[in-house]
Protein backbone atom coordinates (compact mmCIF):
# COMPACT_ATOMS: atom_id res chain seq x y z
CA UNK A 1 0.00 0.00 0.00
CA UNK A 2 1.07 3.60 -0.88
CA UNK A 3 1.74 5.64 2.51
CA UNK A 4 1.10 9.05 0.79
CA UNK A 5 -2.24 7.26 -0.23
CA UNK A 6 -3.11 5.99 3.12
CA UNK A 7 -2.57 9.29 4.65
CA UNK A 8 -4.67 11.50 2.22
CA UNK A 9 -7.53 8.64 2.59
CA UNK A 10 -7.09 8.88 6.59
CA UNK A 11 -6.78 12.48 6.50
CA UNK A 12 -10.09 12.88 4.64
CA UNK A 13 -11.80 10.56 6.85
CA UNK A 14 -10.05 11.90 10.01
CA UNK A 15 -11.28 15.52 8.91
CA UNK A 16 -15.04 13.81 8.56
CA UNK A 17 -14.94 12.65 12.34
CA UNK A 18 -13.46 15.85 13.19
CA UNK A 19 -16.73 17.55 12.00
CA UNK A 20 -19.24 14.98 12.97
CA UNK A 21 -17.82 15.25 16.78
CA UNK A 22 -18.30 18.71 16.60
CA UNK A 23 -21.25 18.57 14.70
CA UNK A 24 -24.09 19.71 17.85
CA UNK A 25 -20.93 22.77 19.09
CA UNK A 26 -21.69 26.10 18.09
CA UNK A 27 -20.94 27.37 14.82
CA UNK A 28 -19.91 30.71 15.27
CA UNK A 29 -18.68 30.73 18.80
CA UNK A 30 -18.94 34.48 20.13
CA UNK A 31 -21.26 35.67 18.02
CA UNK A 32 -24.59 36.33 19.94
CA UNK A 33 -28.05 37.63 18.58
CA UNK A 34 -28.58 41.15 20.04
CA UNK A 35 -31.54 40.34 22.64
CA UNK A 36 -33.07 43.94 22.15
CA UNK A 37 -32.31 46.42 19.25
CA UNK A 38 -33.09 50.81 19.41
CA UNK A 39 -36.27 51.55 16.99
CA UNK A 40 -35.18 55.52 16.75
CA UNK A 41 -38.09 57.37 15.40
CA UNK A 42 -37.80 61.33 14.13
CA UNK A 43 -40.53 63.67 15.62
CA UNK A 44 -41.53 67.29 13.86
CA UNK A 45 -41.65 69.58 17.06
CA UNK A 46 -44.85 71.95 16.69
CA UNK A 47 -42.30 74.90 16.55
CA UNK A 48 -40.90 73.22 13.67
CA UNK A 49 -37.94 71.65 14.67
CA UNK A 50 -36.92 67.80 15.03
CA UNK A 51 -36.00 65.42 17.88
CA UNK A 52 -35.29 62.11 17.82
CA UNK A 53 -36.98 59.16 20.30
CA UNK A 54 -34.83 56.17 20.76
CA UNK A 55 -37.30 53.10 22.28
CA UNK A 56 -35.58 50.26 22.96
CA UNK A 57 -37.36 46.83 21.35
CA UNK A 58 -36.96 42.56 22.10
CA UNK A 59 -34.98 41.47 18.86
CA UNK A 60 -36.19 38.62 16.96
CA UNK A 61 -33.01 37.58 15.94
CA UNK A 62 -31.62 34.29 16.79
CA UNK A 63 -28.05 32.69 17.33
CA UNK A 64 -27.34 29.42 16.37
CA UNK A 65 -27.43 29.01 20.75
CA UNK A 66 -31.27 28.72 19.57
CA UNK A 67 -31.08 25.23 18.72
CA UNK A 68 -29.86 23.83 21.58
CA UNK A 69 -32.43 26.13 24.08
CA UNK A 70 -34.88 24.51 21.96
CA UNK A 71 -34.21 21.05 22.33
CA UNK A 72 -33.88 21.01 25.71
CA UNK A 73 -37.49 23.14 26.38
CA UNK A 74 -38.84 19.82 24.27
CA UNK A 75 -37.22 17.63 26.01
CA UNK A 76 -38.03 19.78 29.18
CA UNK A 77 -41.74 19.67 28.39
CA UNK A 78 -41.82 15.95 27.51
CA UNK A 79 -40.22 15.25 30.70
CA UNK A 80 -43.12 17.38 32.63
CA UNK A 81 -45.51 15.85 31.48
CA UNK A 82 -44.28 12.22 31.56
CA UNK A 83 -43.77 13.43 35.53
CA UNK A 84 -47.77 14.31 35.50
CA UNK A 85 -49.04 11.64 33.57
CA UNK A 86 -46.49 9.29 36.45
CA UNK A 87 -48.68 10.53 39.36
CA UNK A 88 -51.90 9.81 37.91
CA UNK A 89 -50.36 6.54 36.86
CA UNK A 90 -49.18 4.95 40.34
CA UNK A 91 -52.44 6.27 41.86
CA UNK A 92 -54.35 3.57 40.00
CA UNK A 93 -51.26 0.93 40.04
CA UNK A 94 -51.59 1.56 43.84
CA UNK A 95 -55.48 1.16 44.18
CA UNK A 96 -54.84 -2.06 41.29
CA UNK A 97 -52.24 -3.74 43.85
CA UNK A 98 -54.90 -3.20 47.03
CA UNK A 99 -57.78 -5.34 45.20
CA UNK A 100 -55.56 -8.16 43.06
CA UNK A 101 -54.26 -8.48 47.38
CA UNK A 102 -57.95 -8.86 47.89
CA UNK A 103 -58.18 -11.24 45.07
CA UNK A 104 -55.07 -13.53 46.19
CA UNK A 105 -56.73 -13.37 49.75
CA UNK A 106 -59.67 -14.84 48.09
CA UNK A 107 -57.93 -17.76 45.89
CA UNK A 108 -55.88 -18.42 49.53
CA UNK A 109 -59.46 -19.28 51.00
CA UNK A 110 -60.69 -20.84 47.76
CA UNK A 111 -58.03 -23.87 48.51
CA UNK A 112 -58.49 -23.98 52.02
CA UNK A 113 -62.19 -24.87 51.26
CA UNK A 114 -61.54 -27.11 48.67
CA UNK A 115 -59.12 -28.90 51.12
CA UNK A 116 -61.71 -29.03 53.57
CA UNK A 117 -64.43 -30.23 50.97
CA UNK A 118 -66.78 -27.39 51.39
CA UNK A 119 -69.65 -27.45 49.81
CA UNK A 120 -70.03 -27.51 47.00
CA UNK A 121 -67.51 -30.10 46.95
CA UNK A 122 -67.09 -33.80 46.15
CA UNK A 123 -69.52 -36.60 46.78
CA UNK A 124 -69.31 -40.00 45.89
CA UNK A 125 -71.82 -41.86 44.16
CA UNK A 126 -71.16 -46.30 44.82
CA UNK A 127 -72.55 -47.38 41.79
CA UNK A 128 -74.12 -45.91 38.33
CA UNK A 129 -77.21 -47.44 38.24
CA UNK A 130 -77.59 -46.60 34.34
CA UNK A 131 -74.53 -47.96 32.79
CA UNK A 132 -74.09 -50.68 35.61
CA UNK A 133 -70.61 -49.42 36.54
CA UNK A 134 -68.69 -48.89 39.41
CA UNK A 135 -69.28 -45.54 40.56
CA UNK A 136 -66.66 -42.92 41.57
CA UNK A 137 -66.33 -39.02 42.74
CA UNK A 138 -67.94 -35.62 41.32
CA UNK A 139 -67.09 -32.41 42.49
CA UNK A 140 -69.99 -30.36 42.48
CA UNK A 141 -68.06 -26.91 42.09
CA UNK A 142 -65.63 -27.89 39.53
CA UNK A 143 -64.71 -26.31 37.37
CA UNK A 144 -65.05 -22.69 38.92
CA UNK A 145 -63.48 -19.66 36.77
CA UNK A 146 -60.01 -17.84 36.42
CA UNK A 147 -59.71 -15.18 38.65
CA UNK A 148 -57.68 -12.17 36.70
CA UNK A 149 -56.35 -9.18 38.33
CA UNK A 150 -57.26 -5.99 37.71
CA UNK A 151 -54.93 -4.15 35.79
CA UNK A 152 -55.00 -0.94 33.46
CA UNK A 153 -53.07 -0.81 30.17
CA UNK A 154 -51.33 1.09 28.10
CA UNK A 155 -51.35 1.46 24.62
CA UNK A 156 -47.73 2.70 24.08
CA UNK A 157 -45.31 3.29 20.46
CA UNK A 158 -42.20 1.34 22.59
CA UNK A 159 -39.48 2.99 20.41
CA UNK A 160 -40.37 6.77 20.49
CA UNK A 161 -40.81 6.72 24.64
CA UNK A 162 -40.39 4.73 27.73
CA UNK A 163 -37.83 1.52 29.28
CA UNK A 164 -37.69 0.54 25.29
CA UNK A 165 -37.54 3.86 23.50
CA UNK A 166 -35.19 3.14 20.60
CA UNK A 167 -33.88 6.46 19.02
CA UNK A 168 -31.94 4.36 15.92
CA UNK A 169 -35.37 3.15 15.46
CA UNK A 170 -36.47 3.42 11.79
CA UNK A 171 -40.33 4.59 12.99
CA UNK A 172 -41.26 5.70 16.17
CA UNK A 173 -44.73 4.81 15.99
CA UNK A 174 -43.11 0.72 15.75
CA UNK A 175 -43.78 -1.31 17.46
CA UNK A 176 -47.34 -0.45 19.04
CA UNK A 177 -47.71 -2.85 22.07
CA UNK A 178 -50.49 -2.94 24.57
CA UNK A 179 -48.96 -3.77 28.07
CA UNK A 180 -50.26 -3.59 31.31
CA UNK A 181 -49.51 -0.44 33.58
CA UNK A 182 -46.50 -1.08 35.82
CA UNK A 183 -43.85 0.99 37.95
CA UNK A 184 -41.52 0.20 34.75
CA UNK A 185 -43.63 2.20 32.22
CA UNK A 186 -45.03 4.14 34.50
CA UNK A 187 -45.82 7.99 32.74
CA UNK A 188 -45.31 6.77 29.19
CA UNK A 189 -47.94 5.64 26.71
CA UNK A 190 -50.59 7.45 25.07
CA UNK A 191 -53.81 5.68 25.68
CA UNK A 192 -54.69 4.16 28.95
CA UNK A 193 -57.52 1.89 29.34
CA UNK A 194 -59.29 -0.12 32.68
CA UNK A 195 -59.35 -3.97 32.55
CA UNK A 196 -61.21 -5.57 35.53
CA UNK A 197 -61.05 -9.21 36.13
CA UNK A 198 -64.68 -10.31 37.19
CA UNK A 199 -65.42 -11.47 40.54
CA UNK A 200 -68.10 -14.17 39.79
CA UNK A 201 -66.83 -15.37 36.24
CA UNK A 202 -63.85 -15.38 33.99
CA UNK A 203 -64.18 -12.02 32.77
CA UNK A 204 -62.08 -9.36 31.41
CA UNK A 205 -62.40 -5.75 29.90
CA UNK A 206 -59.89 -6.00 26.96
CA UNK A 207 -59.74 -9.04 24.43
CA UNK A 208 -56.96 -9.56 22.56
CA UNK A 209 -59.64 -10.52 20.05
CA UNK A 210 -60.56 -6.71 20.27
CA UNK A 211 -56.78 -5.96 17.98
CA UNK A 212 -55.67 -6.68 14.90
CA UNK A 213 -52.31 -8.40 16.19
CA UNK A 214 -49.37 -8.43 13.73
CA UNK A 215 -48.85 -11.20 11.72
CA UNK A 216 -52.07 -12.41 13.28
CA UNK A 217 -54.90 -11.19 10.42
CA UNK A 218 -53.65 -7.99 8.55
CA UNK A 219 -57.62 -7.85 7.30
CA UNK A 220 -58.98 -6.34 10.36
CA UNK A 221 -60.79 -3.51 10.98
CA UNK A 222 -60.14 -2.38 14.51
CA UNK A 223 -57.15 -1.05 16.53
CA UNK A 224 -53.27 -2.59 15.46
CA UNK A 225 -50.86 -3.33 17.60
CA UNK A 226 -47.95 -5.15 17.23
CA UNK A 227 -48.12 -6.82 20.32
CA UNK A 228 -51.00 -7.52 23.34
CA UNK A 229 -49.52 -8.00 27.37
CA UNK A 230 -52.24 -10.91 28.08
CA UNK A 231 -53.69 -10.32 32.06
CA UNK A 232 -52.21 -12.36 34.66
CA UNK A 233 -54.48 -15.15 36.25
CA UNK A 234 -54.52 -15.18 40.00
CA UNK A 235 -56.15 -18.78 40.02
CA UNK A 236 -58.87 -20.52 39.82
CA UNK A 237 -61.93 -19.15 42.31
CA UNK A 238 -65.15 -20.93 43.43
CA UNK A 239 -68.39 -20.04 45.31
CA UNK A 240 -69.22 -21.78 48.73
CA UNK A 241 -72.44 -21.95 50.36
CA UNK A 242 -72.71 -20.13 53.17
CA UNK A 243 -75.34 -21.85 55.37
CA UNK A 244 -74.11 -24.54 57.45
CA UNK A 245 -76.34 -27.44 56.92
CA UNK A 246 -74.91 -27.04 53.33
CA UNK A 247 -71.66 -28.54 54.83
CA UNK A 248 -72.92 -31.37 56.56
CA UNK A 249 -73.49 -35.09 55.29
CA UNK A 250 -76.21 -35.82 52.60
CA UNK A 251 -77.13 -37.88 49.95
CA UNK A 252 -77.33 -36.18 46.57
CA UNK A 253 -79.48 -37.60 44.02
CA UNK A 254 -78.89 -36.94 40.33
CA UNK A 255 -81.23 -38.49 38.08
CA UNK A 256 -81.15 -42.13 39.43
CA UNK A 257 -77.35 -41.96 40.62
CA UNK A 258 -77.06 -41.33 44.65
CA UNK A 259 -73.82 -39.57 45.67
CA UNK A 260 -72.69 -39.16 49.31
CA UNK A 261 -71.19 -36.29 50.48
CA UNK A 262 -69.02 -36.60 53.75
CA UNK A 263 -69.55 -33.29 54.50
CA UNK A 264 -66.62 -31.11 55.61
CA UNK A 265 -63.40 -32.34 57.08
CA UNK A 266 -65.43 -36.10 55.78
CA UNK A 267 -63.48 -38.43 54.98
CA UNK A 268 -64.91 -40.25 51.67
CA UNK A 269 -65.77 -43.67 51.06
CA UNK A 270 -62.95 -46.14 51.61
CA UNK A 271 -60.67 -46.36 47.42
CA UNK A 272 -63.38 -44.55 45.86
CA UNK A 273 -62.40 -41.08 47.89
CA UNK A 274 -64.09 -38.27 48.07
CA UNK A 275 -63.28 -36.73 51.30
CA UNK A 276 -60.87 -33.94 52.63
CA UNK A 277 -57.49 -33.54 52.09
CA UNK A 278 -57.24 -31.37 55.21
CA UNK A 279 -59.52 -33.25 58.18
CA UNK A 280 -58.06 -30.67 60.93
CA UNK A 281 -61.42 -29.30 61.79
CA UNK A 282 -64.13 -32.32 61.42
CA UNK A 283 -68.45 -32.20 62.15
CA UNK A 284 -69.89 -28.92 63.10
CA UNK A 285 -66.13 -26.92 62.92
CA UNK A 286 -65.62 -27.59 59.69
CA UNK A 287 -68.77 -26.57 58.96
CA UNK A 288 -68.48 -23.46 61.04
CA UNK A 289 -65.12 -22.98 59.05
CA UNK A 290 -66.80 -22.81 55.61
CA UNK A 291 -69.60 -20.55 56.23
CA UNK A 292 -66.90 -18.35 57.50
CA UNK A 293 -64.62 -18.68 54.50
CA UNK A 294 -68.04 -18.12 52.19
CA UNK A 295 -68.51 -15.33 54.16
CA UNK A 296 -65.12 -13.62 54.08
CA UNK A 297 -64.84 -14.22 50.64
CA UNK A 298 -68.33 -12.21 49.95
CA UNK A 299 -67.04 -9.93 52.24
CA UNK A 300 -63.68 -9.32 50.26
CA UNK A 301 -65.49 -8.80 47.02
CA UNK A 302 -67.35 -5.91 48.40
CA UNK A 303 -64.32 -4.34 49.84
CA UNK A 304 -63.04 -4.69 45.98
CA UNK A 305 -66.01 -3.13 44.58
CA UNK A 306 -65.54 -0.50 47.03
CA UNK A 307 -62.08 0.13 45.60
CA UNK A 308 -63.08 0.11 41.99
CA UNK A 309 -65.60 2.89 42.56
CA UNK A 310 -62.88 5.22 44.55
CA UNK A 311 -60.32 4.39 41.85
CA UNK A 312 -62.28 5.31 39.20
CA UNK A 313 -63.72 8.51 40.21
CA UNK A 314 -60.26 9.76 41.29
CA UNK A 315 -59.71 10.16 37.44
CA UNK A 316 -61.40 10.19 34.51
CA UNK A 317 -60.07 8.11 32.14
CA UNK A 318 -61.53 9.82 28.79
CA UNK A 319 -60.40 13.46 29.62
CA UNK A 320 -57.30 12.11 31.04
CA UNK A 321 -56.05 10.61 27.61
CA UNK A 322 -55.88 14.30 26.06
CA UNK A 323 -53.12 14.44 28.52
CA UNK A 324 -51.53 11.52 27.07
CA UNK A 325 -52.15 12.16 23.82
CA UNK A 326 -50.35 15.74 24.09
CA UNK A 327 -47.49 13.84 26.29
CA UNK A 328 -46.59 11.84 23.19
CA UNK A 329 -46.86 14.63 20.59
CA UNK A 330 -44.05 16.04 22.52
CA UNK A 331 -42.19 12.53 22.73
CA UNK A 332 -42.45 12.33 19.02
CA UNK A 333 -40.68 15.87 19.12
CA UNK A 334 -38.15 14.68 22.00
CA UNK A 335 -37.43 11.53 19.56
CA UNK A 336 -36.92 13.28 16.70
CA UNK A 337 -34.25 15.67 18.09
CA UNK A 338 -32.09 12.24 19.72
CA UNK A 339 -32.59 11.02 16.99
CA UNK A 340 -30.35 13.33 15.04
CA UNK A 341 -28.19 12.81 17.79
CA UNK A 342 -27.63 9.18 17.55
CA UNK A 343 -27.85 8.95 13.89
CA UNK A 344 -24.57 11.46 14.01
CA UNK A 345 -22.98 8.88 16.99
CA UNK A 346 -23.92 5.79 14.96
CA UNK A 347 -21.98 7.35 12.13
CA UNK A 348 -19.04 8.53 14.18
CA UNK A 349 -18.52 5.31 15.05
CA UNK A 350 -18.88 3.62 11.79
CA UNK A 351 -16.39 6.10 10.42
CA UNK A 352 -13.90 5.30 13.21
CA UNK A 353 -14.51 1.63 11.99
CA UNK A 354 -13.11 2.45 8.33
CA UNK A 355 -10.63 4.50 10.13
CA UNK A 356 -9.64 1.26 11.61
CA UNK A 357 -9.89 -0.77 8.45
CA UNK A 358 -7.74 1.56 6.41
CA UNK A 359 -4.94 1.58 9.10
CA UNK A 360 -4.90 -1.99 8.96
CA UNK A 361 -4.26 -2.60 5.65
Amino acid sequence: MNEELRTRTLELLQDEQNQLKGAFEPQSPGINAPKTLEKVSIIENSNGTYSKNVTEIETTLYDDSVVGIQEAKIKKDANTLQEFCKVVHDNIISFNTQINSKKEEIIELVVEAQGRNCWPGIAVSLSNPVSNTVGGPKDFGAPGYNLNQDRHVLEIYSSMAGPDANYSAENPFLPTDLKTLSSSNSGFGYEIIRDNGGLNSNSIEVERDDYSISGEDEDFDNDFLSSFENTVVIGTARTFSNIKIDHEPKIIAIGTALYTYSGAGGIGIGTLGGGANDSSLTGDAAANRCVEISNKIDSLKQEIVALRIKRDASINLSDFNKIMNKKMEKELQNWGTDTIRQKQIDRESSNQSIINIVNNI
